[in-house]
């Protein structure tokens, strides 16, 4: 944060689960002496039991933020939500003109993308605390403006304005299904929080293969060869011990992907070649509007549909169909929303920008 670098609440709870960075068994990490001296108190802190969610860990965070403002007078630096929103745009696969129009949204209804909201109207719904949530909202907003999820082209008044080209949402949504399915397609080692998350149910039906690859998780995780013979509770240090009997030969060279992972945390938002491919993909299908001013309406007596006009608002995820629904579903996984918060979060800046429009205002 510091660096002003663009990472996300979702990036820091992608490192935890995939065993990238020291969450869970944080206890194994410290110094045996540290352990050994450490009040019993710390040891339930530093060994969570609970699966942490990602909504846990935004209130947290967003908590921390407000405390030490409180407290100490301390203000966490602006974020770099230009790098964000350019991040956004290219994850989700739009051209550039999305970026454009969200920077231009945010400017008219006066979003700031800060960590401590200093906006006029303090935001009433939760899920748009976090900041890269509100700018994923507004991210949706400019895409539907830009291109109606209705398939139905709209007519600009001149060849400047963002919405001058159509796009094709059935090679999106190809796109996106394909890169989706080549990412599950390459996923063959047990991650980390797969094997996390594994039940008694799970193991009985598991291959050889992804046994070897949980029990070698597991000896990593939970067993300790020598554990300290000055633990307060030396049931648990004879438990351990017999766990480790169970493991007498270890296979180091199947967990060199763990070990590598926990020591060195990766950007998980570097460009790849078939997220670059899908990008010209979609942009050689992107087709120039007709365009026509108003006064060559009124002259021709033309009927058009204007952008921005019937515009879809979507109150629910049972209301999302088709395009919509998957861009929905990609938004929302981009910055580890649930689709429901996002609905509702979109349904609430959209009536926002109604209301600044009733006020006389116009969207150019």
């Amino acid at each position: 944060m510091l660096l002003r670098s663009p990472i996300i609440t979702a990036d820091i709870y992608s490192w935890i689960s995939d065993g990238q960075l020291i969450y869970y068994q944080a206890f194994k990490s410290l110094d045996v002496v540290m352990r050994n001296r450490l009040p019993s108190r710390y040891h339930d802190l530093l060994n969570p039991q609970l699966l942490l969610t990602m909504e846990r860990l935004q209130t947290a965070l967003a908590d921390t933020i407000e405390y030490y403002g409180i407290f100490a007078g301390m203000e966490c630096p602006p974020s770099n939500y230009r790098l964000w929103l350019y991040r956004f745009v290219r994850d989700l696969q739009f051209p550039l003109e999305v970026y454009a129009a969200t920077l231009r949204l945010a400017g008219l209804l006066g979003v700031n993308f800060d960590h401590t909201n200093h906006s006029t109207e303090r935001e009433r719904l939760k899920a748009l605390r976090p900041p890269e949530n509100r700018l994923i909202v507004l991210v949706v907003i400019s895409i539907k403006l830009l291109f109606p999820v209705d398939g139905q082209d709209r007519t600009p008044r001149k060849p400047t304005e963002l919405a001058v080209l159509g796009l094709d949402w059935t090679t999106w949504v190809q796109a996106r299904r394909d890169m989706s399915s080549a990412k599950t397609n390459t996923t063959e080692e047990l991650s980390y929080n797969q094997a996390l998350r594994t039940t008694d149910v799970d193991v009985t039906s598991m291959s050889d293969d992804k046994l070897d690859q949980y029990m070698d998780w597991y000896e990593k995780a939970y067993v300790e060869e020598q554990p300290s013979e000055k633990r307060r509770n030396r049931s648990e240090a004879g438990f351990r011990k017999a766990m480790y009997r169970m493991f007498p030969i270890s296979r180091p060279e199947t967990m060199d992907h763990i070990d590598d992972a926990r020591s060195t945390p990766t950007k998980n938002f570097a460009s790849t070649a078939g997220q670059d491919d899908a990008i010209k993909i979609i942009q050689a299908r992107l087709k120039p509007l007709r365009v026509l001013n108003d006064q060559a309406v009124e002259d021709t007596y033309a009927k058009v549909v204007r952008p921005g006009d019937n515009y879809e608002h979507y109150r629910g995820f049972d209301e999302l169909t088709g395009p919509a629904k998957v861009l929905y579903e990609e938004a929302a996984n981009v910055v580890g929303m649930s689709v429901d918060a996002l609905v509702q979060g979109v349904f609430s800046y959209e009536k926002r920008v109604e209301n600044w429009m009733k006020k006389g205002h116009a969207v150019d």
